[in-house]
């Protein structure tokens, strides 16, 4: 009987300790959730800042989705040469009717 008296006490105490340790995360994560959101509010409170931000993370990323439509207009081209050059029937006139247009319209751009 002591071994189980024992053995309970002992899960008790295990059981005991990791409600602390959870108790003792929680606080933590409460505390940096604080910071974080005095943090945000102070933004917020600065709209000269705010602004300033948000300038400059827009114009972060249209040149980000400008350098990767480049990047993948720029494979689509290339793939679509490839296939022109293995000569397929009917998806070689096509590609190459389109490459032509787009040439044309080029050209007339400039």
């Amino acid at each position: 009987m002591d071994n189980f008296a024992e053995k309970n006490a002992k899960d008790g105490l295990s059981e005991l300790e990791s409600t602390v340790a959870s108790a003792r995360q929680i606080h933590c994560d409460v505390e940096g959730l604080h910071e974080v959101m005095g943090e945000y509010l102070g933004l917020l409170k600065n709209t000269k800042r705010l602004f300033f931000l948000n300038l400059l993370v827009g114009m972060v990323r249209g040149l980000g989705m400008a350098i990767g439509a480049t990047i993948v207009f720029g494979i689509i081209i290339n793939v679509a040469v490839q296939v022109v050059d293995l000569n397929l029937p009917f998806i070689s006139e096509w590609l190459a009717k389109f490459m032509l247009m787009v040439e044309e319209n080029r050209h007339n751009v400039q």
